[in-house]
Protein backbone atom coordinates (compact mmCIF):
# COMPACT_ATOMS: atom_id res chain seq x y z
CA UNK A 1 0.00 0.00 0.00
CA UNK A 2 1.27 3.03 -1.27
CA UNK A 3 1.03 6.11 1.06
CA UNK A 4 0.66 9.55 -0.44
CA UNK A 5 0.47 12.83 1.40
CA UNK A 6 1.15 16.25 1.00
CA UNK A 7 3.93 18.13 2.88
CA UNK A 8 2.06 21.40 3.45
CA UNK A 9 -0.80 19.63 4.88
CA UNK A 10 1.39 17.97 7.69
CA UNK A 11 3.49 21.77 8.61
CA UNK A 12 0.15 23.30 8.35
CA UNK A 13 -2.03 21.22 10.08
CA UNK A 14 -4.84 23.19 9.49
CA UNK A 15 -8.38 22.38 9.08
CA UNK A 16 -8.99 22.28 5.24
CA UNK A 17 -11.34 20.55 3.39
CA UNK A 18 -8.20 18.94 1.32
CA UNK A 19 -6.60 17.77 4.45
CA UNK A 20 -4.95 14.37 3.69
CA UNK A 21 -5.69 11.57 6.08
CA UNK A 22 -2.50 9.73 7.46
CA UNK A 23 -3.51 5.77 7.31
CA UNK A 24 -2.16 4.46 10.87
CA UNK A 25 -3.13 0.78 10.07
CA UNK A 26 -4.38 -1.40 8.17
CA UNK A 27 -8.02 -2.38 8.62
CA UNK A 28 -9.02 -6.31 8.55
CA UNK A 29 -12.44 -7.81 8.68
CA UNK A 30 -11.09 -10.63 11.41
CA UNK A 31 -9.41 -9.55 14.49
CA UNK A 32 -6.68 -12.22 16.51
CA UNK A 33 -7.87 -11.96 20.24
CA UNK A 34 -7.42 -13.60 23.61
CA UNK A 35 -10.82 -14.44 24.81
CA UNK A 36 -10.94 -16.04 28.60
CA UNK A 37 -7.26 -17.29 27.75
CA UNK A 38 -7.62 -18.64 24.96
CA UNK A 39 -6.70 -17.41 21.02
CA UNK A 40 -9.48 -17.18 18.99
CA UNK A 41 -10.34 -15.42 15.37
CA UNK A 42 -13.62 -13.44 15.19
CA UNK A 43 -14.75 -10.67 12.85
CA UNK A 44 -14.53 -7.07 14.25
CA UNK A 45 -18.17 -6.40 13.50
CA UNK A 46 -19.06 -9.89 15.95
CA UNK A 47 -17.21 -8.74 18.51
CA UNK A 48 -18.89 -5.42 18.29
CA UNK A 49 -22.40 -6.16 18.01
CA UNK A 50 -21.99 -8.64 21.35
CA UNK A 51 -22.28 -4.98 23.61
CA UNK A 52 -24.06 -2.94 20.96
CA UNK A 53 -20.78 -0.42 20.43
CA UNK A 54 -19.93 1.06 17.15
CA UNK A 55 -16.07 0.63 17.40
CA UNK A 56 -13.31 -0.54 19.78
CA UNK A 57 -10.52 1.65 21.38
CA UNK A 58 -7.37 -0.14 21.85
CA UNK A 59 -4.97 0.71 24.97
CA UNK A 60 -1.98 -0.74 26.74
CA UNK A 61 -2.09 -2.83 29.60
CA UNK A 62 -0.88 0.38 32.11
CA UNK A 63 -3.90 2.26 30.77
CA UNK A 64 -6.28 -0.92 30.69
CA UNK A 65 -5.40 -1.11 34.21
CA UNK A 66 -5.89 2.24 35.38
CA UNK A 67 -9.80 1.55 33.89
CA UNK A 68 -9.79 -2.00 35.69
CA UNK A 69 -8.86 -0.47 39.36
CA UNK A 70 -10.66 2.96 39.51
CA UNK A 71 -14.18 3.50 39.32
CA UNK A 72 -13.54 5.89 36.01
CA UNK A 73 -16.84 7.57 34.84
CA UNK A 74 -15.51 10.12 32.64
CA UNK A 75 -12.70 9.67 30.39
CA UNK A 76 -10.63 11.67 28.22
CA UNK A 77 -9.05 9.72 25.28
CA UNK A 78 -6.19 11.15 22.89
CA UNK A 79 -5.86 10.01 19.52
CA UNK A 80 -3.83 10.81 16.27
CA UNK A 81 -5.41 13.25 14.00
CA UNK A 82 -8.39 11.82 13.30
CA UNK A 83 -10.59 9.29 15.40
CA UNK A 84 -13.89 9.29 13.45
CA UNK A 85 -15.56 8.36 17.20
CA UNK A 86 -18.69 9.52 16.50
CA UNK A 87 -21.24 11.67 19.71
CA UNK A 88 -23.39 9.28 21.32
CA UNK A 89 -22.06 5.63 19.67
CA UNK A 90 -20.51 3.50 22.63
CA UNK A 91 -16.60 2.31 22.34
CA UNK A 92 -15.29 -0.74 24.12
CA UNK A 93 -12.08 -0.57 25.93
CA UNK A 94 -9.50 -3.53 25.39
CA UNK A 95 -5.91 -4.42 26.42
CA UNK A 96 -3.64 -4.65 23.66
CA UNK A 97 -1.37 -7.07 24.41
CA UNK A 98 2.92 -6.97 23.80
CA UNK A 99 2.40 -9.15 21.27
CA UNK A 100 -0.60 -6.80 19.12
CA UNK A 101 -2.67 -8.96 20.17
CA UNK A 102 -5.92 -7.96 21.98
CA UNK A 103 -7.33 -9.28 25.06
CA UNK A 104 -11.49 -9.11 24.93
CA UNK A 105 -12.21 -10.86 27.99
CA UNK A 106 -13.08 -7.73 30.30
CA UNK A 107 -14.10 -4.81 27.76
CA UNK A 108 -15.22 -1.63 29.66
CA UNK A 109 -17.78 0.23 27.65
CA UNK A 110 -17.84 4.08 27.07
CA UNK A 111 -20.14 6.56 25.33
CA UNK A 112 -18.47 9.35 23.24
CA UNK A 113 -20.45 12.97 24.45
CA UNK A 114 -17.63 14.97 22.29
CA UNK A 115 -15.08 14.39 19.89
CA UNK A 116 -12.45 17.22 18.10
CA UNK A 117 -10.28 16.45 15.36
CA UNK A 118 -7.20 17.82 14.07
CA UNK A 119 -6.68 19.82 17.00
CA UNK A 120 -3.07 21.08 17.16
CA UNK A 121 -1.05 20.77 20.15
CA UNK A 122 -0.94 24.88 20.46
CA UNK A 123 -4.40 24.78 20.81
CA UNK A 124 -4.25 23.04 24.30
CA UNK A 125 -4.53 25.72 25.88
CA UNK A 126 -6.77 24.64 28.67
CA UNK A 127 -5.23 22.28 31.56
CA UNK A 128 -8.70 21.12 32.54
CA UNK A 129 -8.51 18.96 29.16
CA UNK A 130 -6.07 16.57 30.99
CA UNK A 131 -8.69 16.03 34.58
CA UNK A 132 -10.10 12.95 32.81
CA UNK A 133 -7.42 11.81 30.77
CA UNK A 134 -5.52 8.33 32.15
CA UNK A 135 -3.09 9.33 34.44
CA UNK A 136 0.09 9.40 32.42
CA UNK A 137 -1.02 12.65 30.30
CA UNK A 138 -1.50 15.36 32.49
CA UNK A 139 0.64 17.69 30.53
CA UNK A 140 1.37 18.80 26.44
CA UNK A 141 4.67 17.09 27.15
CA UNK A 142 3.11 13.99 28.46
CA UNK A 143 0.80 13.59 25.72
CA UNK A 144 3.44 14.20 23.21
CA UNK A 145 4.98 11.10 24.13
CA UNK A 146 2.41 8.88 24.11
CA UNK A 147 1.47 9.40 20.79
CA UNK A 148 5.07 8.72 19.50
CA UNK A 149 5.04 5.41 21.73
CA UNK A 150 1.42 4.83 20.28
CA UNK A 151 2.74 5.41 16.54
CA UNK A 152 5.68 5.73 16.16
CA UNK A 153 6.30 1.95 14.98
CA UNK A 154 3.28 1.51 12.98
CA UNK A 155 4.01 5.00 11.27
CA UNK A 156 7.67 4.29 10.76
CA UNK A 157 7.54 6.21 7.35
CA UNK A 158 7.28 9.23 9.26
CA UNK A 159 9.35 11.41 11.80
CA UNK A 160 8.64 12.13 14.99
CA UNK A 161 7.85 15.55 14.08
CA UNK A 162 5.93 14.63 11.07
CA UNK A 163 3.78 11.96 13.78
CA UNK A 164 3.20 15.53 16.25
CA UNK A 165 2.50 17.94 13.18
CA UNK A 166 -0.46 15.74 12.39
CA UNK A 167 -2.02 17.00 15.80
CA UNK A 168 -4.56 14.66 17.60
CA UNK A 169 -7.86 14.30 18.43
CA UNK A 170 -9.55 14.53 21.32
CA UNK A 171 -12.50 12.45 22.53
CA UNK A 172 -14.47 12.67 25.78
CA UNK A 173 -16.52 9.81 27.17
CA UNK A 174 -18.47 8.69 30.14
CA UNK A 175 -19.14 4.86 31.42
CA UNK A 176 -21.75 2.68 30.15
CA UNK A 177 -22.50 -0.50 31.91
CA UNK A 178 -21.20 -4.08 30.07
CA UNK A 179 -24.04 -6.29 28.78
CA UNK A 180 -22.97 -9.06 26.02
CA UNK A 181 -25.60 -9.92 24.08
CA UNK A 182 -24.49 -13.42 22.29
Amino acid sequence: MEVKFRMADLEANVHTEGFNFIPKEIKSNMIKVIEHGTEVQITSKDFLKRYNAFGMIKINEEEFNYLENNNVSNLTHFNLQISSHKKKENYLFVKLLKNDMIDISNPHLFECVHCDENVTYSDLNNKEIFDNSFPNIKSIKDLKKVILERYSKKMNYLTSEEILELGISITKLKKVSVEEKL
